[in-house]
């Protein structure tokens, strides 16, 4: 019996560990202006963004 419990600690704390990994990962802050592809359509936007964030610091 004490196996049993022994695992299915494992198992819940590995997934709140993912659950929290994944949340993480959502909410952290992305930089998707990184690359350019030519004919990128938000172009633009993405160097507009770039140029206040720049002038914040």
């Amino acid at each position: 019996m004490t196996v049993q419990y022994l695992l299915v600690t494992i198992a819940v704390i590995a997934s709140l560990g993912y659950a929290g990994y994944r949340l993480y990962r959502s909410w952290k802050p992305k930089n998707r202006c990184e690359v350019t592809c030519a004919g990128c359509p938000l172009k633009e936007k993405c160097e507009q963004k770039e140029k206040r964030s720049a002038k914040k610091k």
